[in-house]
């Protein structure tokens, strides 16, 4: 007596949709060892700001840091707000580490 073969979870022209579509593994080489691919917003610039980026961060700075003048508290997402290019990340740090 010969033994059933175990069904197949999904049929072969299914499986073969979904190998299709997998990413081949050369593209997924850029993720090993905890190497987090870097999510911008399209309307995010990357690279050197400009002279002017730097005015419009000086100036959003300025108008929000609070009266005691730590700029440290300033609320980074409402800067980010006032220079459109560039995310609150990247407007904290270039105050941070360039500006201050």
């Amino acid at each position: 007596m010969q033994a059933e073969a175990p069904p197949l979870a999904m049929d072969p022209a299914t499986f073969q949709t979904y190998t299709a579509a997998a990413p081949a593994a050369g593209d997924a080489q850029g993720l090993q060892n905890n190497q987090v691919p870097q999510i911008v917003p399209d309307n995010t610039q990357l690279g050197y700001w400009t002279e002017a980026e730097v005015a419009e961060l000086k100036a959003a700075v300025e108008s929000l840091c609070p009266p005691n003048g730590q700029p440290d508290s300033v609320d980074w997402l409402k800067v980010a707000a006032m220079v459109p290019s560039r995310s609150a990340k990247q407007c904290r740090q270039k105050w941070l580490n360039h500006l201050r």
